[in-house]
């Protein structure tokens, strides 16, 4: 059986589906019962706090195989840690981990995310009995929030990054059916895998939308300390700031151009490639 935390979040809710349409016997865990989605009616939920160890082992009871997966937060390597743990005494015999952008994740790395992605990889390593840790970049549904509002507003994508910064955008979705495949294989093997789609960046993602809207949508070049004092000048928390300006940093360097052919050998089929991800997202794009 299958155990599903954040099951609610965005791939947790693709991995569901996916388990759902597979008619794979699984479990859904959520902190909170009444606001779990429609699909999951009539399937397995259980009650879990991430802060509550005691109730992850009651909640992971009967299940041999752990879909990890928790929002970036300060409480996330302790949370995630504590899942490990449940896992290991309830006896699952293998966890599947989403973690961070590749060579984000390491034991002195610039973002706190990354540092703690680092240690809550070292965890699983050590009481998994087997394990499969997918690092992801950048996912392509985050292109939805905040340049498609630029978008919408002013026909513009202005950034912290140069036209030439190199992005291998990948959807959420491709990220969800590695998973699926490594819950559902008896035969995997402890491994790290890169999630990665095709060479890209913001100055492409502008080029695409200008051909598929019909109007030129601009690139612009801001400089850091000005991305940081509009998203104060917005009331974001600290923390996210943080996270942000961290991540824009190691991007900037270039962490993001590391190819890899692991989604296509996990699921036997292509990347989603950025044109094709935007021409089923473009309303998110246009005026409303």
């Amino acid at each position: 059986m299958i155990i599903v935390l954040g099951a609610t979040g965005n791939i947790g809710r693709e991995v569901s589906d996916l388990l759902v349409k597979g008619e794979q016997e699984a479990v859904f865990l959520s902190r909170d019962l009444q606001k779990a989605p429609a699909q999951f009616t009539g399937h397995s939920m259980r009650v879990a706090d991430l802060d509550d160890p005691t109730s992850l082992e009651r909640a992971m009871v009967g299940g041999s195989k752990l879909l990890l997966v928790s929002p970036n937060s300060e409480a996330m390597q302790q949370q995630q840690i504590n899942a490990i743990r449940a896992a290991s005494k309830v006896g699952i015999q293998h966890i599947v981990k989403i973690s961070g952008t590749p060579k984000s994740v390491s034991e002195h790395s610039p973002s706190a995310v990354g540092r703690a992605h680092w240690h809550i990889e070292q965890e699983l390593k050590a009481h998994a009995k087997t394990y499969s840790i997918l690092q992801c970049n950048f996912f392509m549904q985050n292109l939805l929030g905040l340049q498609a509002d630029m978008v919408r507003k002013s026909a513009k994508i202005m950034l912290p990054f140069s036209p030439s910064t190199a992005f291998r955008f990948i959807d959420t979705r491709d990220i969800a059916a590695c998973a699926v495949h490594l819950l559902t294989d008896d035969k995997v093997e402890s491994k790290t895998y890169k999630m990665c789609g095709s060479p890209s960046s913001f100055q492409k993602l502008a080029d695409e939308l200008s051909n598929l809207m019909g109007q030129q949508i601009r690139y612009k070049y801001v400089p850091m300390w000005l991305t940081k004092i509009v998203m104060l000048i917005k009331g974001m928390p600290k923390a996210h700031i943080q996270h942000q300006m961290e991540m824009a940093g190691l991007y900037r360097q270039g962490i993001s151009d590391d190819p890899s052919d692991d989604v296509s050998l996990l699921t036997g089929r292509k990347v989603v490639l950025l044109p094709e991800f935007l021409k089923q997202h473009i309303h998110h794009f246009t005026s409303k």
